[in-house]
């Protein structure tokens, strides 16, 4: 009974958690999550790419802009970081990927405007 009780209560905490997240970016709100990805899917190549992103994994907002990259651009395979040739970016807040891709030895090759960006790293 006390488990049932706990299941219970988690449950209504993960739907308060989920009715508070606010995932959509001004520039493309209201598309489903996966439509951020479509011009990007195609300029892809097989296998496993990078993975940056200004949303924190761990936490119920990283977790979600993860799985839903992970969900929409398979059957690519991500890979959190930056140690491909390739990187994907998912910038919930697209002001801050300049800051946060400056020294990471990326540059952009495809910006989508929508918070996605191809991600390619400089021949040394």
């Amino acid at each position: 009974m006390l488990l049932l009780v706990a299941l219970a209560g988690l449950c209504v905490e993960i739907a308060r958690s989920v009715s508070r997240l606010d995932v959509s970016d001004a520039s493309d709100a209201g598309a489903p999550p996966e439509d951020r990805f479509d011009e990007l899917r195609e300029h892809l190549p097989k296998g496993v790419v990078g993975y940056l992103s200004d949303a924190n994994p761990g936490q119920l907002e990283g977790d979600f802009a993860w799985y839903w990259a992970e969900y929409s651009l398979a059957p690519v395979l991500l890979e959190p970081g930056i140690n491909h040739e390739i990187v994907i970016g998912n910038f919930l807040r697209p002001d801050t990927a300049a800051a946060i891709i400056r020294g990471t030895g990326l540059v952009i090759e495809r910006d989508c405007l929508n918070g996605v960006m191809l991600l390619r790293r400089v021949s040394r």
